[in-house]
């Protein structure tokens, strides 16, 4: 099952593989992974880690922004005059995963 995001985002990763002339097989094997999988990702019915995303964004050529959310560039994101950078979201964001996974993980040791 996909959804909007998932599909934006795969349709985006598509285009600029198209765009800048690699085929799937290409950008799968610097990706790491088999060319099944980036079809997935391109229709929207596999999500990409944030290693994965930004990985492809250096292979594409573009920026993670793009890639997620269609614009070109990033807006900073401002907290009381203390400006974000993408890295610091990043840390965030995997530090929550770890998180919600040592949750999971204690819960099914119940």
């Amino acid at each position: 099952m996909r959804n909007r995001l998932d599909y934006g985002i795969g349709c985006r990763i598509e285009t600029r593989r198209s765009e800048i002339g690699m085929n799937r097989e290409t950008v799968a094997e610097a990706l790491g992974i088999c060319p099944l999988e980036l079809g997935l990702v391109e229709c929207g019915q596999k999500t990409l880690t944030i290693h994965e995303c930004i990985t492809l964004s250096e292979i594409l050529a573009t920026s993670t922004d793009f890639i997620l959310t269609g614009r070109e560039q990033s807006q900073p994101i401002q907290d009381n005059s203390e400006q974000l950078t993408a890295l610091d979201m990043i840390k965030v964001a995997e530090a929550s995963i770890l998180h919600a996974k040592e949750l999971l993980e204690l819960q099914t040791m119940e």
